[in-house]
């Protein structure tokens, strides 16, 4: 039995080269410093979505490249340019040949479409209007006209639409200025490069260096930097390795920027000790603008990882004085989840770097997934003491926090005041009573709205008003010039995926409208689909409830007739879902995925765990995928042991779950409620409540809070072996771990006793029930509305502002 611990060997681990040392940094896996120790021997062997900022589109080639913008720069006005006449007449001629004829008929404008400075200036101007992709025309109708434009003209354009997140428009000036002149600029294609990677075009991103050759230009170091980003926001650390070699025979050798725009997208394969401690070494040469940017980085890998006193540690090498209240407040939540006391980290006090609002905004995020309500709530109010210029990132965190405290309301205010059109505020009062607004923390006049904050209120909305609220918030959007993205589509699947509309080939039709043509599927579309699969497979599989434990210990009770995913399609190849078989509806989706050449993601792999071990019960499977896990690189966290706990749970094997548990907290993996909860249901299978409620102390003895499900586990022990009177005193004495055990249902039966206490929610009490037919007949209904008004609101002259 101990053999089948070897998770993973040496050269799964470590992918030994004959390289500089950098390239073996990055592709060295060594999440924890005894990963390599544990693993193979164990026996029988992680915002809010706090989505990425992007770069800004700045044209600096060092670390600068990672400061981050929130509005869009203004261009200049230019008053003796007829810029109004021009978007108008463009807005009623969308076709070319009408336009050209009406501007043949204009003199004033024929002449300044000719010049070729009036005509950047005009195709500048107008990239900043509401329909942005009118500067291409200006400069196509221009060259028709007899304009011959200079480089900077499209490098103009191209740096504009870039500050508006329009990579699909960057790449059409792109390709318009190589049609005019027969040539392009480095620079020009560098913002090609960007729009690619931003596009998640990976398929062309591995051939644009040929480009670069075939117009006998010169990548340099901003190109390299913007591949090797690419590669690893794809998760794909070889080709990251190799364009690294590339660079070095190029001439450009790595320096201290390369080690910033590593761990600036490091986020997705977890935290590495290695890669922390080569880029801590290189912060005295950079800037102090991109040392707070991978300090920052580093600070969320440790948060992802469950290190919270990791993370202040990092903290503490900001300036003391500026960082001291972040620190006394989130060392009370170590202190707390401790059991004891937590000092201070060391500090130097004479250290001058100062954090930014992105800092304060990771804790609060942090502090809000925990609920540590009233902490981030002082996080927030240390900020607003330090005078840092607040951003559109600091508005997402307390959008969410806002929600989280049930302040919704307040939320909505604080949006409205962002927004340049006055009737957003009384468009919002129809979603939420207004009257309990209280004035917002913080004053958003001069913060320009973007697509994040309103994704982060669009998903506090769908808690609160349901989809009822999608077609109000697509129009708010549109009046302010703020158009849906792929993480808006993400918001709106993943809350249907959990709020019982959750049939999978629905979700999957939706996603095809609602992605096509003009959003491109993502992985993240698809695992709350994948999720809600596997979930039905297994409830097929094992049935749900007490009762589908009880069945194998009572003479009364049959077990159902269970459907066996054993005979499921074969794997899918590993790329991009993880190997999992598909049906035929999502092919389309799959198509654009691999023809972009999209590598897999932590959480598709492990959902192919979970298929693999707790549906198919095939542990063997699932350990493989581990392996190919550990050899891209990507950090395992606890959903990945989870999969396997339960794997062996469900065949019976306790200890080997046991084992297991022990091995990811051996590796720095937090081990949580949820694992618990899966030895204490193996236990519950198997007839011995015993065994239940000691995992069940031990998990206290962790100090891991208990939550619904782990209690609901140890009563189902009892139950399962006829002990009712046991079932229930579990019930009502453990109750109080959630809240105060209500008096009036003392009296109750077991079943009445159960269903209560499942109803019970951390914001408020919900029976959760199948829809009935006449709320399926309801639901349809109010996706066809939904899909009208994406329709109707998110059309072609769309902006983009991350």
């Amino acid at each position: 039995m101990l053999r089948r611990a070897n998770l993973g060997r040496r050269q799964h681990l470590v992918q030994v080269t004959n390289i500089p040392s950098i390239f073996f940094r990055l592709t060295s896996f060594q999440p924890y410093p005894i990963l390599r120790r544990c693993l193979p021997s164990t026996a029988l062997a992680h915002r809010s979505d706090s989505p990425r900022p992007h770069q800004s589109g700045a044209h600096a080639t060092g670390p600068n490249l990672l400061e981050i913008k929130d509005t869009a720069q203004t261009p200049k006005l230019h008053p003796y340019l007829p810029i109004e006449l021009l978007s108008s007449l463009l807005s009623q001629s969308p076709d070319d040949k009408a336009a050209l004829a009406r501007i043949r008929a204009a003199p004033s404008l024929l002449r300044h479409l000719v010049d070729r400075n009036d005509a950047r200036k005009l195709a500048e101007a107008i990239s900043h209007s509401p329909a942005p992709h009118h500067a291409i025309r200006v400069l196509r109708l221009g060259h028709i006209v007899g304009g011959e434009y200079k480089q900077n003209a499209y490098e103009t354009v191209a740096y504009q639409l870039a500050e508006l997140n329009r990579w699909d428009l960057v790449l059409s000036v792109v390709s318009l200025g190589r049609e005019h002149t027969q040539k392009t600029t480095t620079r020009l294609l560098n913002w090609r490069v960007r729009a690619l990677v931003e596009l998640d075009r990976h398929d062309v991103l591995r051939e644009v260096l040929a480009e670069f050759r075939e117009h006998q230009l010169q990548p340099n170091r901003r190109t390299f930097h913007l591949l090797i980003s690419g590669c690893i926001r794809n998760r794909d650390l070889d080709g990251a390795k190799a364009l690294l070699q590339k660079m070095e025979k190029a001439g450009i050798p790595t320096d201290a920027s390369t080690h910033v725009i590593i761990i600036r997208y490091y986020r997705t394969f977890g935290f590495n000790p290695t890669i922390h401690e080569h880029t801590l070494q290189v912060l005295p040469d950079i800037g102090e603008a991109a040392a707070a940017v991978i300090l920052n980085s580093l600070i969320q890998l440790r948060l992802d990882a469950g290190d919270v006193k990791g993370s202040l540690e990092i903290l503490s090498l900001f300036n003391y004085t500026a960082v001291a209240p972040i620190l006394k407040i989130v060392s009370g939540v170590v202190s707390r989840q401790d059991g004891g006391d937590s000092s201070l980290p060391d500090t130097m006090n004479s250290k001058s770097l100062l954090p930014n609002a992105e800092t304060y905004s990771i804790f609060i995020n942090y502090l809000t997934s925990k609920r540590e309500l009233s902490r981030a709530v002082d996080v927030f109010s240390a900020f607003s003491s330090q005078g840092i210029m607040p951003t559109a990132e600091t508005v997402t965190s307390l959008i969410h926090l806002l929600f989280a405290s049930s302040q919704g309301a307040t939320a909505l205010k604080m949006v409205a005041d962002m927004c340049k059109s006055h009737s957003t505020l009384y468009s919002f009062s129809s979603l939420l009573p207004m009257d309990s607004a209280i004035e917002p923390p913080l004053n958003t006049a001069r913060i320009a709205p973007t697509t994040r904050v309103f994704n982060a209120l669009l998903k506090g909305l769908l808690k609160t008003s349901g989809i009822d609220c999608i077609e109000i918030m697509l129009r708010i959007m549109r009046v302010n010039g703020i158009s849906p993205n792929a993480s808006t589509v993400e918001t709106l699947i993943t809350h249907l995926a959990h709020s019982g509309y959750n049939r999978p080939s629905q979700l999957v039709r939706l996603l095809r409208k609602l992605t096509y043509p003009d959003i491109q599927p993502s992985l993240k579309h698809l695992h709350a689909i994948l999720s809600a699969i596997i979930r039905h497979e297994r409830f097929l599989g094992f049935g749900k409830g007490w009762n589908s434990i009880a069945a194998k210990f009572s003479r009364k009770r049959r077990e159902s007739p269970r459907y066996s995913s054993q005979d499921s399609p074969p794997p899918e190849p590993f790329d991009p879902l993880g190997g999992i078989p598909f049906s035929l509806q999502m092919k389309p989706i799959l198509r654009s995925l691999a023809e972009r050449n999209i590598k897999v993601d932590s959480a598709a792999a492990g959902l192919r765990m979970k298929h693999e071990a707790v549906n198919k019960l095939n542990v063997e499977n699932a350990r493989d995928v581990f392996k190919m896990l550990l050899a891209r690189g990507l950090q395992p966290n606890a959903y990945h042991f989870s999969a396997l706990i339960e794997g062996y749970a469900r065949l019976g094997e306790l200890q080997a779950a046991k084992d297991m548990l022990k091995s990811a907290a051996d590796v720095g993996v937090e081990v949580n409620v949820v694992m618990f909860t899966i030895l204490i249901a193996g236990y519950a299978r198997q007839g011995n409540p015993e065994q239940a409620v000691r995992t069940f102390q031990a998990m206290v003895g962790a100090n891991i809070r208990p939550d619904i499900a782990s209690i609901d586990a140890v009563a189902s022990a009892f139950f399962a072996v006829g002990a009712y009177l046991m079932a229930r005193r579990t019930l009502i004495t453990l109750w109080t771990y959630i809240e105060p055990f209500p008096e009036h249902l003392r009296s109750v039966t077991l079943k009445q006793l159960a269903i209560e206490f499942r109803s019970i929610r951390s914001d408020r009490r919900v029976v959760q029930k199948p829809l009935t037919k006449a709320e399926q007949v309801r639901m349809r209904r109010k996706l066809v509305l939904l899909l009208k008004a994406w329709k109707t609101f998110s059309g072609s002259g769309r902006r983009y502002t991350e």
